[in-house]
């Protein structure tokens, strides 16, 4: 968990709508949220895995439909952070291997920032559930898990 960083609500000085993307072998959630971390926008697409181009197209989807509900005209994306099922070097968003999505050592976040213009973290799906339950934890039960700095996280599926 220490290499993992509390997300930040604007990206290098760039304000706008965070991005938040959970990349299944089925299909693509993307919520689009404000500055108050509310969520704005939110949209399911299915996940084509034929080929590398046909995944980002997914992708794609659902985080222009998540932007759209937004109702704002055109807002700026400032980030997009995503869980992938599979193996994924988080420092370069390059995708090792991620068998439900047929990927083999894919640039998927250096597509993703380049196709928005915007930063983009990419994580194991299992390691961000398991990032998130650690926080969860200690901001709404501080006083019961106060001090808490390691976790066990199981995830079934």
């Amino acid at each position: 968990m220490s290499d993992l960083k509390e997300p930040q609500v604007t990206a290098a000085g760039k304000r706008g709508v965070l991005v938040g993307l959970d990349i299944g072998g089925t299909k693509v959630e993307a919520w689009a949220v404000d500055s108050r971390l509310q969520v704005r926008g939110k949209t399911v697409a299915p996940t084509r895995s034929e080929t590398f181009e046909s995944v980002l197209a997914s992708i794609y989807e659902a985080v222009d439909g998540a932007v759209a509900e937004t109702g704002v005209a055109a807002p700026a994306i400032a980030a997009i952070g995503g869980g992938v099922p599979g193996q994924v070097d988080h420092a370069t968003g390059v995708v090792r291997h991620a068998v439900n999505l047929n990927l083999v050592h894919e640039p998927l976040g250096a597509r993703l920032a380049d196709h928005y213009g915007c930063p983009v973290v990419l994580e194991n799906d299992v390691r961000l559930g398991a990032f998130g339950a650690f926080h969860y934890l200690r901001r709404h039960d501080p006083a019961r898990f106060r001090g808490l700095n390691s976790l066990a996280y199981i995830s079934i599926g």
